[in-house]
């Protein structure tokens, strides 16, 4: 991380909206980033002001890089566009902080893809559209997800 973010010892947040801040991916991050020359933070989304003194901006542009979690795509960009995070997303972005995550958390940057966020069957998803085009997480590991993404 430190070559994408040209710092020595990289400033990491995880931000976890899509897995609903879920405890054992919080751990999982810490536990991957102590073997990594990085300073790891994790910003969670469903917080309360008395815990959060500094802002979504304050937290996200003081990082050299955020990566998203895994999980539900359509809560994820409906809880960020609710709290504003993602216009602090689109800043960092503009600022050059690198933005990575897997599965909902590499969809998200995309203008749309495919999504099981919904009961019942595969649909699309609109997301924040850094990234021109659409993106398909799991394409060659779940069967509906190809013929939807070719439709």
């Amino acid at each position: 991380m430190g070559v994408l973010t040209g710092k020595k010892r990289p400033k990491l947040c995880y931000l976890p909206t899509a897995s609903a801040d879920r405890t054992d991916g919080i751990l999982a991050w810490y536990k991957t980033c102590a073997s990594l020359d990085v300073e790891p933070f994790v910003q969670e989304s469903f917080i309360a002001s008395t815990r959060q003194a500094k802002g979504w901006d304050e937290v996200l542009l003081s990082m050299d890089g955020i990566v998203a979690s895994g999980g539900n795509t359509l809560n994820q960009q409906a809880i960020w566009k609710a709290q504003g995070i993602d216009l602090v997303l689109k800043e960092a972005w503009d600022r050059g902080i690198v933005l990575g995550g897997a599965s909902a958390g590499s969809l998200c940057w995309f203008e749309e893809g495919t999504t099981d966020s919904r009961p019942k069957e595969l649909s699309t998803v609109t997301c924040l559209g850094f990234l021109k085009g659409s993106h398909s997480p799991h394409y060659d590991k779940e069967p509906g997800r190809r013929p939807l993404y070719q439709k």
